[in-house]
């Protein structure tokens, strides 16, 4: 037995007993089960001379434990076939947990030695239906809205996922609207050819007139898959597709909050395929596992902590399980195809990735744990910890040593007020050639240096613009003699100001996207990618892919020439724009969706006639 002083975080042991079960972890805790009673302590005959308190479990069956005084350091030992801990005093709280049971938090009374016996409370594992979910606003509000440290509330509420119908956006590619206007677009007319039934252009409809693509505008009479990963709340006991338009703009309560946290935190698992990924017919919350429920339980709720106190609710039960630290919980709805064609490809490539082996090879042909590893939970849900060289076993839930990564960002997106889009990737820029005074050329380095997946990832609207400005001294563009250029859906034409992007077609630079092209009509890049897509310009015998996103740890390299003005200085600047939509598409639908500098790079002045000198550090 040890004490090393309260309010520190230390490692928990496992106790292996023939009698012991494991515990889940939970996000927050009282007791398991309604009008559960607390074990009554009772004496110890053989006090020590430490005067220990002893965790007696009497359920058959359990193997290992994990056992805490919640608040403290104190740490567990094994002591005559039981859990033994350091004295525990009065207002303290001990926490036990076992694999597959609800987690048993009971109050000392301060005596000294003293045994306190448990019965824990099993979690009825097997699959059951999809049930009444809870609102956010009004189960988890009052518990999880303490700022700082446990503001998951507000974090969440600020995110995508919480936003699905504030937003619209969904709402405009489902249905056809254009959000700023409410029009709606006119149904896709269908003709036939040789290979079949195909959808034609609409005519008759003026470019100012049209609102876009939409699922229901080409499939009216179907309802598509989409409330499976967007409105998960409104999938019924029959687990069928919904017509999403009965729920715009905004259908309030638990539906209204699109992925709420009844939806993750009642998940026991994910069902994938034998490589690891969702089954096609399986999409987004028909992959999650969900025990079965009895709807006269207390509240329930499942997380990655083994111990957690929530004083105010006496009858939450809590559990713990290892899902909640591992990517494969976010697969369910970032992998996905259509038509054979990866669209939601996030999961996938963070498998390709290095950051996804958790084991790497040592001396000997062994393996050690790879402190390199990253979970999608590691940098999407950051603890206030720094995570540095810390070990996988070290971050994952329901672990025996996870001591300090105990407190979760919910926002996904947003830590700390600081997008994890800002600064993903790196950008570098270097002379090259001779000495020609009349024009200089240089090199462009693009390297995805954050993000575990391919940069931007998951939908195909998203995209990456390089942006090379080269000025004189008054501000004016110099001429490009030679290198890429942005094509024209980087913007050209009517006034952007309606949607908060910049035209930048034309100018130099390049574009990092996903491209798809429309089969039936060849629009390219489409966003309608419900519809028969293909990959643009993909071409595997000549190692060509129209997805150019930039991978993780990869570098793009492009070069630029430049005409440098007569006399006095030139100036480089470079820029990523991060892009959510085609801007065609975003002045169709009417959203604001302002463009984002993910990089930015200014460069020293160049003096034009030592351009040779110059570096751009």
């Amino acid at each position: 037995m040890s004490f090393e002083g309260e309010h520190s975080v230390r490692l928990w042991r496992v106790i292996y007993l023939n009698i012991l079960l494991v515990i889940s972890v939970a996000l927050s805790s009282c007791s398991s089960i309604a009008n559960a009673q607390s074990p009554e302590p009772t004496s110890t005959p053989e006090p020590e001379e430490n005067g220990p308190t002893f965790i007696k479990i009497t359920n058959n069956g359990i193997k290992e434990a994990i056992v805490r005084i919640i608040g403290t350091s104190y740490t567990d030992d094994l002591d005559q076939n039981k859990l033994s801990l350091s004295q525990c005093f009065k207002d303290q709280f001990i926490s036990v947990w076992a694999p597959g049971n609800y987690i048993k938090t009971i109050s000392c009374d301060g005596n000294s030695p003293v045994e306190y016996v448990v019965t824990l409370d099993p979690i009825d594992i097997n699959s059951g239906a999809i049930y009444s979910w809870a609102p956010a606003a009004s189960s988890c509000l009052q518990c999880h809205i303490q700022a700082p440290d446990h503001d998951e509330y507000n974090e969440w509420h600020n995110s995508g996922h919480a936003n699905v119908f504030q937003d619209r956006y969904f709402e405009s590619m489902y249905s056809g609207r254009n959000i700023r206007t409410g029009a709606i677009g006119k149904q896709t007319t269908w003709g036939l050819s040789s290979d079949g039934k195909v959808r034609l252009q609409p005519s008759d409809i003026s470019a100012a007139d049209y609102t876009g693509p939409g699922f229901r505008l080409d499939y009216p009479n179907e309802y598509g898959n989409c409330a499976f990963c967007h409105v998960p709340t409104a999938v019924d006991m029959s687990r069928a597709n919904i017509n999403l338009n009965n729920f715009f703009p905004s259908p309030g309560g638990v539906i209204g909050e699109g992925i709420t946290c009844d939806i993750c935190h009642k998940v026991i698992g994910v069902t994938l395929d034998d490589n690891g990924y969702p089954y096609a017919d399986q999409p987004g919350i028909l992959s999650f596992q969900y025990p079965s429920f009895n709807l006269n339980n207390p509240r329930i709720s499942f997380g990655p902590l083994p111990s957690y106190i929530t004083k105010n609710e006496p009858n939450h039960a809590n559990g713990c399980f290892p899902i909640y630290s591992e990517s494969s919980f976010c697969a369910a709805c970032h992998y996905g195809r259509f038509h054979g064609v990866l669209i939601y490809s996030s999961y996938s490539e963070w498998m390709r990735s290095p950051y996804s082996k958790k084991k790497i090879d040592a001396e000997g042909n062994k393996k050690k744990e790879n402190p390199g590893y990253r979970s999608c939970q590691d940098c999407h849900m950051l603890s206030p910890e720094q995570i540095g060289n810390s070990l996988p076993s070290q971050r994952e839930a329901c672990s025996a040593v996870n001591e300090s990564f105990n407190n979760f960002n919910h926002n996904m997106m947003l830590i700390n007020g600081v997008s994890l889009i800002k600064d993903a990737a790196k950008l570098e820029v270097k002379l090259e050639g001779g000495e020609n005074t009349n024009s200089i050329k240089i090199t462009v380095k693009v390297t995805n240096i954050k993000a575990g997946h391919n940069f931007p990832t998951d939908s195909p609207l998203r995209h990456l613009i390089l942006v090379v400005e080269a000025k004189d001294e008054q501000g004016n563009l110099l001429p490009q003699a030679d290198g890429e250029k942005i094509p024209v859906w980087g913007g050209v034409g009517v006034d952007p100001n309606v949607t908060g992007m910049t035209n930048y077609g034309g100018m130099p630079g390049k574009i990092f996207a996903n491209l798809l092209v429309d089969i039936d009509t060849n629009i390219s890049p489409t966003a309608a990618y419900w519809n028969p897509i293909k990959l643009a310009m993909a071409n595997p015998a000549k190692g060509t892919d129209s997805d150019t996103r930039l991978k993780p740890n990869k570098t793009d390299e492009s070069n630029y020439t430049f005409t440098l003005p007569a006399r006095g200085e030139a100036y480089i600047t470079l820029k990523l724009v991060y892009r959510y939509a085609f801007i065609d598409l975003a002045r169709q639908k009417g959203w604001y969706r302002p463009d984002f500098d993910a990089a930015l790079k200014e460069c020293p002045p160049i003096d034009v006639k030592q351009p040779e000198t110059w570096e751009c550090p």
